[in-house]
């Protein structure tokens, strides 16, 4: 039987060979690749194959794509997080005081930015005169980017808000001025260089992903739940995993336990101390610092790093293969 069209799409490198017999065709496909998936579709006169990812463990290589991840590749997508007072902080000693914080509402990815948009702007970032200390590393397209510096984050939130005709948030100066967007060096900014109110991308405060975090939820340790386990997030594994591979939690945002570290805007201010206690209305952290916040965990680390409310930093200039990032925008 003859075929009008034979269109395949191979994701790998594969084997195949095309057999005929008693008048109909037979594909003999033998894969290189461990944990390709073959899906075969015949309409009139059409044979299609498909080839795409199998499942796999942390680590393997052969992770499977997630819807998330898949949407993530193509576009960030966000999430409302409502505007309102949420209890801030927890028991232990790196998270006190518990105080009441007012945020406005703002708007958070959904997932951590993959390594597919992080290079595509970075691409047109090289471009139009930013530069970046990193170039950023991930095992998949999927992935969660990492290796990368708050520094690199920064630039790359300014990078996407113009490459998408939006205001940037982030300036050289307190001025702010339009010739002022940050977009080289490692500029240790202050809050006064922030517009805030700007329609572009930028870290999340630590408020902020505290909140976004919670998932419109109190008095939990978790995103989801009091206690957690492997099989609601990445940690104590071999390896980040591709985005969204986990149920949201309750404001639909995936990995907010686990998976890498994300970074925040504020300095770190030190053990125990977010705030002088009473109630905050949008706080942004200390004028000043040494080190950035970092936030949510990691996949090599232990379920009490993933808690909601952990306080940890790093060096503005350091990277590892458990540090990413997730953007907000108003």
């Amino acid at each position: 039987m003859a075929f009008s069209h034979l269109r395949f799409t191979l994701r790998k490198l594969a084997l195949w060979t095309h057999l005929r017999k008693a008048g109909r065709a037979t594909l003999l496909y033998v894969s290189l690749v461990a944990g390709l998936v073959v899906a075969c579709k015949k309409t009139e006169g059409t044979l299609e194959l498909q080839f795409g990812k199998g499942s796999g463990k942390a680590g393997s290589g052969a992770q499977s794509e997630t819807p998330a991840a898949r949407r993530a590749a193509v576009e960030l997508r966000f999430k409302a997080v409502p505007a309102g007072a949420f209890e801030m902080g927890g028991s232990s000693e790196t998270d006190l005081p518990v105080h009441l914080v007012m945020l406005q509402e703002f708007q958070m990815s959904e997932t951590e930015v993959v390594f597919r948009e992080w290079k595509a702007v970075r691409e047109w970032a090289v471009g139009s005169g930013y530069d970046f200390d990193n170039e950023g590393s991930a095992d998949s397209q999927e992935h969660p980017v990492v290796y990368v510096n708050w520094y690199d984050a920064v630039k790359w939130c300014n990078a996407k808000s113009e490459k998408m005709g939006l205001t940037p948030c982030y300036y050289s100066s307190a001025q702010r001025n339009r010739g002022e967007v940050y977009k080289r060096g490692q500029k240790d900014l202050a809050p006064s260089m922030v517009d805030w109110d700007a329609t572009g991308y930028r870290l999340p405060t630590e408020a902020e992903w505290e909140k976004a975090a919670r998932g419109g939820k109190s008095k939990q340790r978790y995103p989801t739940s009091n206690e957690i386990t492997r099989e609601e997030a990445n940690f104590g594994s071999k390896s980040a995993r591709p985005v969204g591979g986990f149920a949201p939690n309750g404001y639909g945002l995936f990995d907010m336990a686990g998976n890498v570290w994300e970074w925040c805007w504020d300095w770190h201010q030190g053990d125990a101390q977010f705030t002088d206690g009473g109630q905050d209305q949008d706080p942004r952290g200390p004028l000043a610092g040494v080190r950035r916040v970092v936030r949510g965990g990691g996949w090599d680390d232990g379920a009490g790093y993933c808690c909601v409310s952990f306080h940890n930093s790093s060096w503005p200039d350091y990277t590892s293969d458990a540090r990413g990032f997730r953007v907000v925008r108003r």
